[in-house]
């Protein structure tokens, strides 16, 4: 099976750091930051990740991963050639992925992976079990999806990981720019998947958002502290 990571965009809630380098290759405790999403999709039983990045972001993960043997997946890049949304991003895997496929943002981090699905499926977690995403954000009490920079959120949670199939593709050929950001927009294929009737499945594990500095620390330290438990019980 195929698993998709999104790693492209600009990275503006890293900025200054982000000038420098993609976002996904931060380094997060001892690994670089898309080491966690690969992971996820390897738990799911994939044999291939497809990376999806912006055009210098691709060399960089290129480079840190190469083929993928390390992390015992086969690696295929796509590249995004500027900053259309996720949406767009995901278009560019059409012709790579069938059937049910996995889907990670390159700035997430599940402990463990949510479980395998064999439809498409949304993955949402609680804000008591997701604190600190965002301290001006609002968990909203009504069903709905609103969408901040990065989180889509459904009532009182927020979609983090999902399961698409092969109807994603053209829905995003029928969709238009948002008004706001002139991108393609995640909030809009959800929106689809839930009038679909897709499953809607809550994580209770432990996830982080990896993309502002205060997200990364936080996991960070989670896997910091990990490492010291288990060097201890050793």
């Amino acid at each position: 099976m195929k698993g998709v990571i999104l790693a492209g965009g600009s990275g503006s809630r890293m900025r200054p750091a982000t000038e420098a380098y993609a976002k996904s290759a931060a380094l997060v405790y001892d690994r670089p930051m898309i080491h966690y999403p690969l992971t996820t999709l390897r738990e799911w039983g994939c044999d291939t990740a497809v990376i999806v990045g912006s055009p210098s972001g691709t060399g960089d993960f290129a480079k840190m991963l190469k083929s993928g043997v390390d992390y015992g997946l086969d690696i295929e890049y796509k590249v995004q050639d500027e900053p259309g949304g996720v949406a767009q991003a995901l278009a560019r895997v059409e012709n790579s992925v069938d059937g049910v496929f996995p889907l990670v943002l390159g700035d997430v981090y599940h402990d463990p992976a949510p479980p395998k699905q064999d439809e498409a499926t949304l993955f949402w977690v609680s804000p008591e079990r997701y604190p600190n995403v965002d301290q001006h954000s609002t968990w909203y009490p009504e069903i709905g999806i609103f969408e901040k920079p990065r989180l889509v959120k459904i009532g009182r949670g927020a979609i983090i990981s999902y399961f698409y199939d092969e109807r994603v593709f053209d829905f995003i050929k029928k969709m238009k720019p948002a008004h706001a950001t002139n991108e393609l927009e995640i909030v809009d294929i959800h929106n689809f998947y839930r009038g679909e009737g897709a499953q809607m499945v809550e994580y209770t594990g432990w996830f982080g958002d990896m993309g502002t500095p205060e997200g990364l620390l936080r996991v960070a330290n989670h896997i910091g502290e990990r490492a010291i438990l288990q060097a201890a019980s050793e």
